[in-house]
């Protein structure tokens, strides 16, 4: 086996067939660490006895002190990691082709499914279970399991079917958020390239980015790169708030007509007086926001942009990059909606 340079577009053919392509490696992903002084070089793992390729990275090389240097394959080696012997002969290769070429060691974190987690981060039985990085260290790889350069854990989810079976298939807190954004007036609207500094002024506290990166991440990615926002129009969410409130106004009156009646004929009313307070509870929950949307109208406040989120299309899902909404207005549930928005928009 040897390595061979291969082409960015026979890269990106090959990646974007692989079961294990992610966005990170595409030449778009090279193309935008050129601008952090990265230099960018494909490769295929050439098998020499049936000129076959068998694997292809994308490899960026930082330069260090001394004239030595180090590679990072984002998101690891394009290849079958099933089959330990093509590991083997992939392992001997690189050390043999870089280590004379002054690389002090190389990177590699490839996606697979090392465990599935509950939602309380316990582990759960799952044909997806992995023991790659035990097989890669008895190869003589080092395991960092908390110094990883893309995140370690990724939510995954399905959306095969329309957007009402997906939408039936949330948990009913999920769902009911949801609901209640849209009631508040929380609006969605896509983002275009002259939003890009309207949306790192709401996420630029949340992670070390500059703008310049996501202008450079636009460019490279372009049509695949969207950034969404939300906002609130205090007259629809004052509207539509109203129509809550007085639904449950009128629950009241009959929940509690519904209790006396009960009363003078002697039955139990347990159940009701459960219903009689969780309706109070909305009663006064609706009448506070009504407070709140008639404040922003009388501080002529037309709409505003509290949350926003960027994502990347890719071949086999949507990447959700980086989320943000504003503390103030956390409780109107809009990043629910938005990204509930970009779900729906793109369910099959």
């Amino acid at each position: 086996m040897k390595i061979v340079n291969i082409s960015k577009q026979q890269f990106d053919k090959s990646s974007f067939s692989h079961p294990l392509h992610s966005f990170y490696q595409t030449s778009m992903y090279g193309d935008l660490m050129k601008n952090y002084k990265y230099k960018v070089s494909y490769y295929g793992f050439l098998d020499e006895k049936t000129n076959t390729i068998l694997g292809v990275t994308m490899m960026l090389t930082k330069n260090l002190l001394l004239g030595y240097k180090y590679g990072y394959c984002p998101r690891g080696f394009l290849i079958d990691y099933n089959d330990e012997k093509l590991i083997d002969e992939i392992t001997k290769t690189i050390t043999a082709h870089f280590t004379p070429r002054n690389y002090i060691f190389i990177k590699i974190d490839p996606l697979i499914i090392k465990n599935k987690l509950s939602k309380n981060g316990d582990i759960l039985p799952s044909v997806y279970t992995s023991n790659l990085d035990i097989i890669l260290t008895n190869k003589g790889y080092y395991y960092y399991d908390r110094k990883t350069l893309k995140p370690r854990f990724n939510g995954l989810l399905k959306v095969t079917g329309s957007s009402e079976t997906i939408f039936k298939k949330l948990d009913s807190k999920t769902k009911e958020k949801i609901t209640l954004a849209k009631s508040s007036g929380i609006e969605i609207f896509k983002g275009t390239n002259n939003d890009i500094e309207k949306f790192y002024a709401l996420i630029k506290n949340k992670q070390k980015n500059n703008l310049k990166f996501y202008q450079n991440l636009s460019a490279c990615y372009q049509n695949s790169f969207e950034i969404y926002f939300a906002k609130i129009k205090p007259y629809k969410y004052l509207e539509n708030v109203k129509k809550l409130y007085n639904i449950e106004v009128q629950n009241y009156e009959t929940i509690s007509n519904d209790i006396l009646e009960k009363k003078k004929l002697g039955l139990s009313y347990d159940e009701n007086i459960k219903i009689y307070k969780e309706t109070e509870e909305k009663i006064e929950k609706y009448r506070l926001c009504i407070n709140e949307a008639q404040e922003l109208i009388n501080n002529k406040v037309e709409e505003k942009v509290i949350a926003t989120c960027a994502i990347i299309l890719d071949k086999y899902w949507i990447e959700f990059l980086i989320e943000q909404e504003q503390k103030e207005y956390s409780k109107f549930n809009s990043l629910y909606l938005l990204k509930w928005y970009i779900i729906e928009k793109y369910a099959k």
